[in-house]
């Protein structure tokens, strides 16, 4: 069996179990999660803080690199908090910045710079 891995952004917040769940018994620790596309689970809480990951623990301003890649791989936008109005997604396989510069937008395909790489504010564009 091949293995996956998977990175998605949700809500949650803490909730006692409703009802028995496998091993674990009514009114245990655990998350609630609510997905993007509304699908609402209960997670048990050791297994939900060794799989996710609350964004504002990278730091206060924003997330790593790596993660906001994996991200951009996943068809969202990101940006960092310089930017502005600007952010870049993914367009096949390049990476497409849109900027907003004198009330004129436009479209450009570049590479990354050591420093956006380095940096640890990146942001998801909602």
């Amino acid at each position: 069996m091949k293995k996956y891995i998977s990175v998605r952004i949700v809500s949650a917040e803490p909730m006692k179990d409703q009802r028995p769940t496998g091993k674990y018994d009514k009114g245990a620790d655990g998350m609630r999660i609510i997905y993007e596309d509304g699908i609402e689970k209960w997670c048990p809480i050791g297994p939900f803080a060794k799989t996710y990951h609350k964004l504002d623990t990278f730091n206060d301003k924003g997330m790593s690199f790596e993660f906001a890649l994996v991200l951009l791989k996943e068809g969202r936008k990101i940006k960092r908090p310089n930017w502005g109005k600007d952010y870049c997604e993914l367009d096949g396989n390049r990476v497409k910045y849109q900027r907003h510069t004198g009330g004129l937008n436009f479209e450009s395909y570049e590479g990354f710079g050591i420093k956006d790489i380095l940096a640890n504010d990146w942001q998801v564009v909602e």
